[in-house]
């Protein structure tokens, strides 16, 4: 009986509706006579009015565009927005004879805007769209078609009899459209008597609003499969990875001032992309298309070349093994990490968060902040519980193209956790806090376009895209090492902590009680260093003859273990200036006794694209040191406060 009620309500609003254009049509037919006899007597005027009926459109005001959306990421570190999807009753606009206009693909600037971060990336935006008018939010989720019924009868169409132009109007909405006049074809001359509506104009409405939704909900599919696509891992985008045939790595034996002019030459005249520098040697990767030129410069200045690699492209493919065969090396423990491949970030994240879930009473994962391109920035706490404990920071990842360096944080972060019973007592009175992917967006960025990346994925609009993360950091920030051009692999950022990921570093660390952390160690690659401040000058601590015995210990013990061999001394002694580095920032103003950057290997053979057959070597290592800096801290290497010049 409801439904017949409803039914037959329905019929008499329609009847309602075409008594009413019936009526209208009489009093069109009067209006019109009027108008042809008007015509006759202001012949000459026809032509003025015209003019003026033709302009009226460009007249009209347009419709106020909804505000931007912000993001959750500070606004310091906002890089882009989303402009909202229109709302499908603002696109309903009819002519002046009440025909409804057919429903017409959005233009791109209605589609949701994902800027691409010229040349080399995109950076991902996952605003929400508009939301739909609460009159017809339970239809937007039917598909099918959309039913006469009560509730889509109060959005309707009114022509008053003495206006040409239509006016639209939306009940409970904030304020009236404004009045718009839309032709379907071409606009109509001047003197054309309008035409009666047809009586099927109500269902032709609702057909059009059905149309709507049905583009509203595939625009939220697009946007939401171009975020999926971003930011989840889509093995497809192998096929876009940057190839490097023919590409070769030298190295340059540098004796003299005049030898290191000569060899910076290969990447000012002939496009190197420097790898390593230290006073004795500089290795440069170069496109096979320069090869022959920057041999013959060699020569010609007396250099000494060494080809570490003749072709990068064949060192790339076999760096990690087959999908298969790091299949059957999963333990099948809960996550997909092995320390025999070099994994995704998801799988990075993945034993964080299983390692949280299997040992409770030890481990606990947090969210410290959020990348550009809103990847977590996620840390593994692993603790006996004491809030006394001394805290040892460690992170990894900061340049994205180093693999090694995240497989490394993540091998100490599991030997920790699986032998936590039996770890001597200087392991376990000790808070270890574990960033395994500083880097997270450039990280993901060398698995899917271009394996030898260094930078983080700012945008700089048409300039070269990336920041130098560990030339971000604000302790003696812009100086000796650092670049101001976006181009350079060494660019600073626009200012200290320009880039979120360094910024919420330096923010978790501030955060704590003065003295918590006793030790920060940053694992990079490659060369097999130990290097503590200053990075920025060529002083040193006043506190470097603690710093140098800590680090000369464990290499010593590395030597013993595995045979490995690491170079110990400050890092702009050792290497060369650069500041705004993690480990000065962690001493110079964070406070922090132990501060060492540890590059780990090979010394050249592989450079950054080490075989995955390195990586639980390298863990071990880094083990190795992470273990000594514990019992230096645990048994008393009391920290001198006086401050360093």
């Amino acid at each position: 009986e409801q439904e017949e009620a409803q039914e037959t309500h329905n019929e008499e609003v329609q009847q309602q509706v075409v008594e009413e254009e019936s009526q209208q049509a009489v009093n069109e037919e009067v209006q019109e006579q009027a108008v042809e006899e008007e015509a006759q007597e202001t012949q000459p005027e026809l032509p003025q009015q015209q003019t003026e009926e033709q302009q009226q459109p460009e007249s009209e005001p347009e419709v106020e565009q909804q505000p931007l959306k912000e993001t959750e990421i500070p606004e310091e570190h906002l890089e882009e927005e989303v402009m909202p999807l229109q709302e499908p009753v603002e696109q309903l606009k009819q002519e002046e004879s009440v025909i409804p206009q057919q429903p017409q693909q959005q233009t791109s600037e209605e589609q949701p805007q994902i800027e691409a971060q010229t040349p080399v990336a995109q950076q991902i935006l996952a605003d929400e769209p508009a939301e739909v008018p609460t009159e017809i939010a339970t239809e937007s989720q039917n598909t099918g078609p959309i039913e006469p019924t009560n509730s889509l009868l109060t959005t309707i169409i009114q022509v008053p009899q003495q206006q040409a132009a239509p006016v639209v109007k939306v009940e409970n909405d904030e304020a009236p459209l404004t009045p718009t006049l839309v032709s379907v074809n071409n606009p109509p001359a001047a003197a054309a008597a309008p035409t009666v509506a047809p009586l099927n104009v109500m269902d032709s409405v609702l057909n059009y609003v059905n149309a709507s939704f049905m583009q509203l909900n595939a625009n939220k599919q697009q946007q939401q499969q171009l975020t999926t696509q971003n930011l989840k891992d889509d093995d497809n985008l192998n096929a876009q990875l940057r190839r490097y045939d023919g590409a070769q790595v030298w190295r340059i034996v540098v004796q003299s001032d005049h030898d290191r002019k000569m060899a910076d030459e290969l990447q000012t005249k002939y496009g190197g992309q420097l790898w390593k520098e230290v006073k004795q040697e500089v290795d440069y990767l170069l496109k096979p298309q320069v090869l022959a030129d920057a041999a013959q410069h060699v020569r010609a200045a007396n250099l000494s070349r060494i080809v570490l690699i003749d072709n990068l492209q064949n060192v790339i493919e076999t760096e990690n093994p087959s999908a298969a065969e790091i299949a059957q090396y999963q333990n099948r423990k809960g996550h997909r990490l092995t320390w025999k491949a070099y994994h995704r970030l998801d799988d990075i994240h993945g034993f964080f968060d299983t390692m949280a879930k299997t040992y409770p009473d030890i481990c606990s994962v947090e969210t410290i902040g959020y990348s550009l391109q809103k990847r977590p920035l996620k840390i593994l706490k692993i603790s006996n519980g004491n809030s006394g404990n001394p805290g040892v920071w460690i992170d990894g990842g900061m340049h994205a193209r180093e693999w090694i360096s995240p497989a490394t944080v993540t091998y100490i972060a599991n030997q920790l956790i699986e032998d936590w019973e039996n770890l001597p007592d200087y392991m376990r009175n000790v808070n270890w806090y574990i960033h395994a992917v500083a880097n997270p967006d450039g990280y993901e960025y060398t698995h899917t376009t271009d394996r030898l990346w260094r930078k983080n994925m700012r945008s700089h609009g048409r300039q070269c895209p990336g920041v130098d993360l560990n030339r971000n950091f604000g302790y003696k920030w812009g100086g000796k090492g650092t670049s101001a051009n976006p181009c350079s692999q060494t660019y600073r950022g626009s200012k200290a902590f320009s880039e979120p990921e360094t910024f919420y570093i330096s923010k978790f660390i501030s955060n704590q009680p003065r003295g918590t952390f006793q030790a920060y160690l940053s694992f990079h690659s490659y060369g097999q260093y130990i290097l503590y401040p200053w990075g920025y000058d060529y002083h040193l601590t006043a506190d470097k003859a603690d710093l140098d015995r800590v680090a000369r210990q464990a290499g010593t013990t590395i030597t013993k273990k595995s045979g490995g061999k690491y170079t110990v001394g400050s890092s702009a002694t050792t290497l060369y200036p650069a500041a705004g580095g993690s480990d000065d920032w962690a001493k110079g103003f964070a406070g922090i006794k132990y501060a060492y950057t540890i590059e780990l290997g090979d010394t050249g053979r592989y450079g950054f694209v080490l075989p995955a057959s390195h990586i639980e070597p390298n863990g071990s290592d880094g083990y190795i040191f992470a273990e000594t800096v514990a019992r230096a801290i645990t048994q008393g290497n009391k920290y001198s406060r006086k401050r360093a010049l």
